[in-house]
């Protein structure tokens, strides 16, 4: 793997994910591809740990990271969702280029699987945080599992940035 930037989703070890910091997931890319560091993890009763991203840290330097749940209670970790069955979440950091000092925010967004109504609510959530947190200097890559669903308040958002287009893991390109 010799890319800068890697998001992972769901790499969790299965005992107690929302109380073990054991992720054999993580350790075993951490072990076996050199010069990346992980972000977006912590002590898992302080971070969730199951969205990290990684980077190069020769390349980079984490400035500040964070988490947000798609709950009524968005900074309250492993808060109740809106209707979901599990809590689904947003990962995020902001990194420094260290050869020419410029940011760069990262957002690793996993939407609820099961309810279309949830992942409206958290794509606006989403897009909110980013509006909120972005200045036109600091960049945003937002990598997400959007379960197939665009959902029509993503596209409303359009106007806050000035490229729109998208590609997902599977290869769909699309510019709307």
């Amino acid at each position: 793997m010799n890319a800068d930037i890697v998001i992972f989703q769901e790499m969790e070890t299965s005992e107690e994910a929302n109380t073990s910091s054991r992720n054999i997931q993580l350790d075993w890319v951490l072990d076996n591809v050199d010069g990346n560091t992980a972000s977006a993890v912590g002590n898992p009763s302080d971070f969730p740990v199951t969205q990290p991203i990684l980077f190069k840290e020769s390349l980079y330097i984490l400035e500040k990271l964070g988490f947000f749940f798609f709950s009524d209670n968005p900074d309250v970790i492993y808060s109740k969702p809106w209707s979901g069955r599990w809590p689904a979440f947003t990962t995020w950091v902001l990194i420094r280029n260290l050869s020419d000092n410029k940011e760069l925010y990262i957002y690793n967004v996993h939407l609820d699987a099961f309810s279309r109504k949830n992942r409206t609510r958290g794509i606006n959530l989403v897009m909110n945080r980013i509006h909120d947190r972005l200045s036109p200097d600091i960049p945003v890559i937002l990598g997400a599992v959007f379960f197939w669903v665009w959902s029509e308040s993503l596209r409303s958002y359009r106007s806050y940035f000035p490229y729109t287009g998208t590609q997902d893991s599977g290869g769909w390109n699309s510019s709307e």
